[in-house]
């Protein structure tokens, strides 16, 4: 009974918890020249990595973009909290998580770049933009890897825009660190993108193509940079037909856009509903997100009304 008692304190002892990071990087310069044609091109917005100062991490809800790749970064607790270590150490002391995108046209899943568990190269590192810490995790490598990630990334259909590398590491990160502070940060973080999404690239695609020549142009530019999109750094062509849709499909009616990529966003709404079933832990956030993005087009059909 005793050597039982001394075995259980020694694992005990041996769990190493580890800080879960979300972090952020800046797209690579093709996608920026699209972004760029829509008027939207997004420049770094925080200081290099080695110019962080201790104590002050540029975070990713002060530094919002929907243009931004998205992984998971844990080190142990007692690393990431080290004031004496530079962000470059702390980077370099653990491990990223992320899907890296994929090149296929079809809905397939598994396809795409895997990081699982990896280190990242010094420029890889310095390329972070800003972080926002989720909590803690005492699961290994290896448990994360057989228990969430596998079967998360070998059913992930990804794509470019509706459910890429953000709504991975957005959903991997909730479950390694599933606190109710947590479900709030990231809940909020979802909404604020799609709202984002719909501003900066919705609208402003809408403008454009009342263009014909504009459009055409744009199109081709997009079809250039496609088979660019796997790097580190990607997130997707942000000139795909894009979303924006409820739970329900009924709140894309309420938007006003003829041009909506119905099928797409019945994609994004199937998706949820998979790996939902998957992880039931993800509803609440999902239920969040749907509710935040519900009053949010509800605000504005208010605010449109009043404006006639």
């Amino acid at each position: 009974m005793m050597e039982d008692q001394e075995n259980m304190a020694s694992e005990s002892s041996s769990v190493v918890k580890r800080a879960v990071i979300l972090v952020t990087c800046p797209v690579n310069a093709s996608i920026n020249k699209v972004l760029a044609a829509l008027g939207s091109k997004i420049k770094r917005k925080t200081p290099a990595v080695f110019d962080w100062q201790a104590g002050i991490r540029p975070s990713i809800t002060e530094n919002l973009c929907y243009a931004r790749h998205m992984a998971i970064f844990l080190t142990p607790v007692q690393v990431w909290e080290d004031e004496d270590l530079s962000f470059e150490a702390r980077f370099s002391s653990g491990t990223f998580w992320d899907h890296r995108g994929s090149l296929s046209t079809t809905k397939i899943a598994k396809s795409g770049t895997c990081g699982a568990g990896e280190s990242w190269s010094k420029d890889a590192i310095e390329s972070i933009e800003a972080v926002e810490p989720l909590g803690i995790t005492d699961l290994s490598d290896e448990q994360i890897f057989e228990e969430i990630f596998k079967s998360l990334f070998c059913n992930w259909v990804y794509l470019p825009i509706w459910w890429n590398c953000q709504d991975f590491a957005i959903r991997l990160g909730y479950m390694l660190a599933p606190t109710m502070h947590t479900r709030t940060a990231l809940g909020s973080m979802l909404c604020n993108l799609r709202k984002e999404m719909e501003r900066e690239v919705i609208e402003k695609r809408y403008c454009i193509s009342r263009s014909y020549y504009m459009a055409s142009h744009i199109g081709a530019m997009v079809s250039g940079v496609a088979a660019e999109t796997a790097a580190l750094s990607l997130v997707a062509a942000p000139l795909l037909p894009v979303f924006l849709a409820s739970v329900f499909g009924t709140l894309a009616l309420e938007m006003g856009y003829r041009w909506l990529d119905e099928e797409r966003a019945r994609s994004w709404v199937v998706s949820m509903s998979q790996v939902e079933n998957q992880f039931p832990l993800l509803k609440d956030l999902h239920m969040d997100l749907f509710i935040g993005l519900t009053k949010s087009w509800k605000a504005r059909l208010i605010h449109k009304k009043i404006a006639r």
